[in-house]
C-alpha cells in the first residue's frame, strides 16, 4: 500500500507519533502538536505496545483524555512490531498533504509546523521535505544546539555524521513523494529514518531550515538496543546501500565507516565492555582509516556523550545563544 490517499486533505499536516513503553511522556509530545501556531493539523498516535501488557494499559488510560478531540487518532498494534511499522501504520491512517514525525519523548516548539509549511508550499518539485534544527535537553538543561542549514541529497552527509538530521522528530515530508520513495522498511530494527532518507535522496532533496523548532529529550528511557544488535543493524544498513556508498570517493567511504564504527565503540564503552571496544577499534582500523588520534577522539567523545551534564557546562560557558530558547523549552 502506498502513502498517497484519494481523500488527502490539502494543507493538512499529519503528525505521526509512534509510542512504545513511554506513556508518561506521550502527553507532552501530543500537546506540543495541538498547541502549534499552525492549526490545520491531525495527530496520529500509534501504540506499538502489545495487547495486555502494562504499557498498553497505561497508554490506553492516558489517551482517554484525548477521546473527544477530533484532531487526535489513536491506533493500537496487537503486538509490538517496531518503529518502522508504527510509522507506516500512522501514514496509512492519515490524510494530510504533509506528514511530520515526532518521537514520543520529544516535542515541538510552537512555530515548528508553521515555518516548515511556509517553506514547503513555496518549494520546488525536487524538494521532498524539510528538517529543522533542534536542541538536546537533559534534566531541564540544554547540552546541544544543532546548527545545520542548507539543501542536502546525499547519503554521505547522513552516514558520515556530517549532518545530524534527528529525522525521527525533525522531518516533515510531502505525502506525494511516497509514490516514489515508498514507506519505511520494517526489516530495520534501528536507523529506520536513515534507511528512509537514503532512498528519498535518490529522487529528492531535503532542506534543513535554520530554525530551532524541536526539543530532543535525553532524560527519558531511550529504547536503545544492545551493541551486538546495533552492530547487525549497521552492517545491514551498509550492505543495503553498498551501491550508493561505492560511488563515493575513497575518503568519503572511509568517513562513513569510521562514523558508523565509532558509534559501536561508544556503545561498547557505555556497556563497560572496554576490552571489546578496543578490540573492535583495532580490527576496523584498516577498513576505516582510523589513526591512534581517531581512536582517542572516539573515546573522548564517548565520555562526553555518556555525561551530558559536562556538555551543559560547555554550552553555558561557550554558547550563550541557548539562553534564548530556555523560556520555551524548560
Amino acid at each position: 500500500m502506498d502513502g498517497c490517499k484519494n481523500n488527502m486533505v490539502s494543507g493538512l499536516v499529519s503528525v505521526i507519533i509512534p509510542t512504545y513503553k513511554r506513556p508518561n511522556m506521550l502527553g507532552r509530545a501530543i500537546d506540543s502538536v495541538l498547541g502549534q501556531s499552525y492549526t490545520n493539523i491531525e495527530v496520529v498516535v500509534v501504540d506499538d505496545n502489545s495487547d495486555g501488557d502494562k504499557y498498553r494499559l497505561e497508554t490506553i488510560q492516558y489517551m482517554e483524555r484525548y477521546a473527544n478531540d477530533y484532531r487526535v487518532k489513536y491506533i493500537k498494534h496487537k503486538t509490538n512490531q517496531n518503529g518502522s511499522a508504527a510509522r507506516n501504520t500512522g501514514i496509512q491512517n492519515s490524510v494530510g498533504e504533509y506528514i511530520a514525525f515526532l518521537d514520543d519523548d520529544d516535542y515541538f516548539l510552537k512555530d515548528r509546523i508553521k515555518e516548515a509549511i511556509h517553506f514547503l508550499q513555496n518549494s520546488s518539485a525536487d524538494c521532498g521535505g524539510t528538517c529543522c534544527n533542534y536542541v538536546k535537553k537533559y534534566k531541564n538543561k540544554i547540552y546541544k544546539v544543532s546548527r545545520n542549514v542548507g539543501c542536502f541529497n546525499s547519503c554521505y552527509e547522513l552516514l558520515s555524521a556530517q549532518i545530524d538530521y534527528a529525522a525521527g522528530s525533525t522531518l516533515i515530508i510531502k505525502r506525494e513523494i511516497l509514490n516514489k520513495v515508498g514507506l519505511f522498511d520494517i526489516s530495520f530494527k534501528r536507523h529506520q529514518d536513515w534507511e528512509f532518507l537514503i532512498r528519498l535522496f535518490r529522487f529528492y532533496q531535503i532542506e534543513i531550515l535554520p530554525y530551532v523548532d524541536v526539543v530532543i529529550c535525553a532524560d527519558g528511557i531511550r529504547n536503545t538496543p544492545r551493541t551486538d544488535v546495533l552492530l547487525e543493524v549497521k552492517r545491514k544498513l551498509l550492505q543495503t546501500f553498498a551501491t550508493d556508498i561505492e560511488i563515493l570517493g575513497t575518503q568519503e567511504q572511509a568517513d562513513i565507516y569510521q562514523a558508523q564504527w565509532k558509534e559501536i565503540i561508544y556503545n561498547y564503552l557505555k556497556e563497560k565492555k572496554y576490552s571489546t571496544a578496543i578490540a573492535f577499534a583495532q580490527k576496523n582500523i584498516s577498513k576505516t582509516s582510523f589513526r591512534k588520534r581517531d581512536i582517542l577522539n572516539a573515546i573522548l567523545s564517548c565520555i562526553v556523550g555518556i555525561i551530558p551534564s559536562f556538555m551543559i557546562v560547555v554550552y553555558s560557558i561557550y554558547d550563550l545563544k541557548f539562553n534564548r530558547f530556555k523560556k520555551d523549552i524548560i
